[in-house]
């Protein structure tokens, strides 16, 4: 897919529209190029102190365990009906996800593997499925293990 640019007048500006990443999970065998991913939501988080004075004035911040989180939606899709159901898979918790920007001058921030927080599926007699997911990535290099 191309990339996709819009004109905003009456100023001109030029905004990003659509998504154009790619989202594979080899521990389900899931290419990046096996669903189609609808929404994206892209958070820098980490955890805080406040350290106060006597008069309990902050006097200085501590920010650590610095984590990003990525909220994503995708459709499962294959060349065949057989390919899109064997896509129809989650991703365990824990597993590793790969994430690629599939345009030119994307958002390249979010191009890199995460942790796999939690998935869901849903679907109804009137929709498509959609899967989506929670992924996390640390500051620092982080293992993983599930039981």
């Amino acid at each position: 897919m191309a990339d996709q640019l819009t004109v905003v007048s009456p100023n001109q500006k030029f905004v990003v529209w659509g998504n154009n990443i790619g989202v594979a999970y080899p521990s389900e065998s899931v290419a990046a190029d096996d669903n189609l991913p609808q929404t994206t939501s892209f958070t820098k988080d980490g955890d805080e102190a406040e350290i106060r004075d006597a008069e309990g004035e902050v006097q200085t911040f501590v920010c650590y365990n610095k984590r990003q989180t990525l909220d994503i939606e995708v459709i499962p899709t294959g060349s065949t009906v057989a390919a899109a159901k064997g896509n129809n898979l989650c991703p365990a918790k824990g597993s590793l996800v790969t994430v690629t920007d599939l345009s030119s001058g994307g958002h390249s921030e979010l191009e890199d593997t995460w942790i796999c927080i939690n998935a869901s599926q849903s679907g109804s007699n009137t929709s498509e499925v959609r899967i989506s997911m929670s992924l996390r990535q640390y500051a620092v290099a982080v293992a993983t293990a599930t039981a």
